[in-house]
């Protein structure tokens, strides 16, 4: 397993207009994926009822520990500093719940998963207050993807606390061949406006030879300026060789800094051995 530490700037954190919500003046895009709303056609997908999928049980090889970098508030962009692996590419805070949400990039060219974070929740003076653990919607990140992460602020510490620092392990390589992004089709989508939240419908389709146990479903959601504002997680079960199923998540209009514009798909399929 390899750790490293890195820096997490949140600055500002409040209520509908913050900071994080639009980090950066040119955000770099999400990867690819097989169906977009909004208008904005997605080209292919790469691979809590929320549930995370059962832990793996390989033993991973003794973690090496980095210095945590040093990082100037106010930076445009929370990176993933001292680590040519990963990067964030954009971060937002859901109003009134106090979530952080972030997208993480494999950046490098090796295929990662069980992909985990320690956040450690700061106070002005730099000290930890709190840490908690936390890990990315989807099991496998490979070369190139992106994976979302999220995690609830501290109820002693407000949203517009200084900083967040993030320690950060993975598993090089990938988990088996029954867990892969590739696999799920997503057939259609479409997204639309109800009277309490984004709401978008769909379907999907197993395009292998084998049954999937279980797909994951994480749809993202972008304001007009392309920037990160909402995450919804959907786990769809027992999808034989071929089948078809419908869909269909939303994004609370109550957690949402601006209203959607388009959003993205990622799927990951378990599949029979």
């Amino acid at each position: 397993m390899t750790r490293h530490a890195v820096v997490l700037t949140v600055i500002g954190v409040m209520g509908i207009a913050c900071s994080l919500s639009g980090v950066g003046d040119n955000p770099v895009a999400p990867e690819p994926t097989l169906a977009a709303g909004g208008g904005v056609p997605i080209s292919k997908s790469t691979p809590t009822t929320i549930e995370q999928p059962a832990t793996l049980t390989e033993i991973p090889p003794e973690p090496t520990s980095v210095s945590p970098p040093t990082s100037a508030p106010g930076q445009e962009r929370p990176q993933f500093q001292g680590s040519t692996v990963l990067e964030i590419v954009d971060v937002t805070v859901s109003v009134g719940v106090h979530e952080l949400i972030g997208i993480v990039k494999n950046v490098s060219d090796m295929d990662i998963y069980n992909l985990n974070f320690d956040f450690n929740f700061l106070d002005a003076t730099g000290a930890i207050v709190e840490t908690k653990f936390g890990s990315t919607d989807l099991i496998t990140t490979p070369a190139g993807s992106i994976n979302l992460f999220s995690v609830y602020f501290p109820a002693d510490v407000p949203a517009s606390a200084e900083s967040v620092s993030i320690d950060v392990d993975w598993i090089e390589g990938q988990p088996s061949g029954t867990r892969t992004r590739d696999g799920i089709r997503v057939n259609n989508s479409e997204g639309r406006t109800d009277t309490y939240a984004y709401s978008v419908t769909g379907e999907i389709q197993n395009i292998t030879d084998r049954r999937a146990i279980q797909i994951a479903l994480l749809g993202i959601a972008f304001s007009s300026s392309g920037h990160l504002i909402g995450r919804s997680f959907v786990v769809i079960e027992d999808l034989p060789p071929g089948a078809v199923a419908p869909f269909s998540m939303s994004f609370g209009f109550d957690k949402l800094p601006e209203a959607v514009d388009r959003y993205d798909l990622l799927t990951e399929a378990h599949l029979e051995d």
